[in-house]
């Protein structure tokens, strides 16, 4: 067996534990998914279709090792990976994962916390955890502490854009070494050098890259799409409050032709009509947002030695 084989390479897997060898574990919103498509597309990689949650809980508890190295196992001639954006924020994930792959590769993409978090607000409302309402006053609220009273999912949207006090905490646990941080505006600027720079980190192929055109879980933005998607959700979906997590419900014949139908109308007419354009938030709370993070984005700068000044002023 050559040296390069990924099965060979020393860095990933420990003898018998579990055949993974990296992670996109970040940030929600900002390019993971199109990331994990494109390492997807490459001939010695494989990277699981759906997100992985077996690292958090309740999963890992209820025999997430086993039921991900089920998923791995058969991949585990290629260079195996999976992608779950809500791992970099999770603080039980680290040693977790420092436990059952010590020498796995981390990959996170990172985007300007402003701009994420109104994403965020917006995902969140199309998955039901939260009213759609404009997207100043949600911010606002947050801000002021008030909206996590009622809708506690939504602690995430502020929390998981604080990127150096995750990534610190991941540190503490697996060497700094062993993660590739990216910026989302150079994925945006150079996709194919960014997934080149990628492919060197995880000492893979580097083949050539062929671009679809195709935007990859691109937000959603317009109200009344955004209804339709809550309604389709409260539909499709459990909630676990406990964990503030969903999974598919069993549905019926007649549940199935409403969420096929919701879908329908959601994708073949109000996408059509083109108004999900990215709303922008007042500027008074646009700037109590960025005070909010100023001291994270300097700390971030330290951490990756990169200018991050244009994250701290003016509209993005």
């Amino acid at each position: 067996m050559s040296s390069d084989h990924p099965t060979a390479r020393g860095w990933g897997r420990e003898p018998g534990g579990v055949p993974l060898d990296f992670a996109i574990i970040g940030a929600q919103k900002s390019a993971s998914t199109f990331m994990q498509r494109r390492l997807a597309g490459q001939p010695d990689i494989t990277v699981l279709k759906d997100e992985s949650r077996h690292f958090e809980d309740p999963y890992y508890g209820r025999g997430g090792m086993r039921e991900l190295t089920g998923l791995l196992e058969p991949h585990r001639h290629t260079l195996t990976g999976v992608k779950r954006p809500d791992y970099l924020p999770k603080p039980a994930v680290p040693a977790r994962v420092a436990e059952h792959v010590p020498r796995i590769k981390l990959i996170a993409v990172l985007r300007e916390p402003v701009s994420r978090a109104v994403s965020a607000y917006f995902h969140l409302a199309a998955f039901g955890f939260v009213p759609v309402m404009d997207p100043s006053t949600a911010i606002g609220a947050l801000l002021d502490g008030t909206l996590q009273q009622d809708y506690p999912k939504t602690q995430e949207i502020l929390e998981y854009g604080r990127y150096a006090a995750h990534l610190r905490r991941w540190h503490e646990s697996i060497p700094a070494k062993r993660f590739l941080v990216l910026l989302q505006e150079d994925v945006a600027r150079d996709p194919a050098g960014s997934l080149t720079t990628v492919l060197r980190f995880l000492e893979a192929a580097e083949t050539v890259v062929v671009e679809d055109g195709k935007s990859h879980n691109a937000g959603v933005y317009w109200p009344p799409r955004v209804r339709l998607r809550a309604a389709r959700s409260r539909r499709y979906y459990d909630y676990d409050t406990s964990y503030g997590q969903i999974s598919p419900k069993r549905l019926g014949p007649l549940a199935w032709g409403m969420v096929a139908g919701i879908t329908a109308v959601d994708k073949l007419v109000l996408n059509r009509l083109g108004r999900d354009t990215r709303p922008s938030i007042d500027t008074a709370v646009e700037h109590r947002l960025r005070e909010y993070y100023a001291s994270d984005v300097r700390d971030l700068a330290t951490l990756l030695d990169r200018d991050l000044a244009a994250w701290q002023v003016g509209r993005r």
